[in-house]
């Protein structure tokens, strides 16, 4: 997949969208002006000369990290570097530790709406090659209207859409000889048979327990393995702070900025600039 699924879905309908976040370090769009991002430090924006020092230490951390082996399965991503940064024979100077918690908050806080110890070191550097290219953008209507665009375009096709139902039952497996078949029943008591369900529930409906509202059951259960991270998941909370300015006092065509002089915990990693 080379483009976002939904800015595809977005652009077949006609329906108009609109950038609100992105990030210098993966270009994706043109329009936004992705091809640089400036660092400020305590005395102000870095020279690019600084700025590539900065970024071969973190490329060799990364380096030493990714080649790491024992604990894969078991460490979070803070574990990993902790080891690689410990057993450095030259310590870390003030700006470079900075540099490297700027990191953590962009690539990890903020990426995945969750601290760098309770994030899988077995994923690490999976995210950026997972995720589809370019910036996140807002659908102008909201979401809602892409979903009365495809529900159209199904109902004119003969496909039947139901809204509203609860699913509460899954079976699956038929047996050998019709292993992909399933029947789907809802709280209303009808049954639906098909050759394969889509199952997109949010995290939080998988992890309810029988007998509690909104549970939904498989039959036969989903195996130990898959209900174990299933219920080891969490969904991650991302804060984003808008804020309205009578005038631009910022250079105007620079579309992110990154500080790396205060405590990342006290200040958003990055700054977009969607003026105008």
């Amino acid at each position: 997949v080379r483009s976002n699924p939904l800015r595809t879905l977005c652009d077949k309908y006609g329906l108009l969208t609109k950038l609100t976040d992105g990030n210098s370090l993966y270009p994706g769009e043109s329009e936004a002006n992705l091809s640089h991002i400036h660092f400020y430090g305590s005395e102000g924006r870095l020279s690019d000369d600084q700025v590539d020092t900065l970024w071969a230490v973190y490329d060799d951390a990364v380096d030493q990290v990714q080649a790491l082996e024992a604990g894969r399965d078991t460490a979070s991503i803070e574990a990993a570097f902790h080891k690689v940064i410990t057993a450095r024979t030259v310590p870390l100077t003030e700006e470079q530790r900075r540099f490297l918690e700027w990191h953590f908050a962009n690539n990890f806080r903020r990426a995945s709406g969750a601290e760098a110890d309770k994030l899988s070191f077995f994923e690490f550097g999976h995210g950026q090659e997972q995720a589809f290219p370019g910036g996140d953008r807002i659908v102008e209507g909201g979401f809602g209207a892409l979903v009365q665009k495809l529900q159209e375009e199904l109902l004119a096709n003969g496909v039947q859409v139901k809204l509203g139902e609860q699913v509460v039952q899954l079976e699956h497996g038929g047996g050998a000889a019709d292993p992909t078949f399933v029947r789907v029943t809802t709280a209303a008591g009808e049954t639906l048979e098909a050759d394969v369900a889509v199952v997109t529930v949010p995290l939080g409906v998988l992890q309810r327990p029988p007998g509690e509202p909104g549970h939904v059951a498989f039959d036969p259960p989903l195996p130990d393995w898959k209900r174990g991270a299933i219920q080891r998941g969490r969904m991650g909370v991302l804060n984003k702070l808008c804020l309205h300015f009578d005038q631009c006092y910022w250079p105007q065509d620079q579309y992110t900025f990154a500080y790396v002089s205060a405590p990342d915990e006290d200040y958003p990693p990055l700054v977009f600039n969607l003026w105008p």
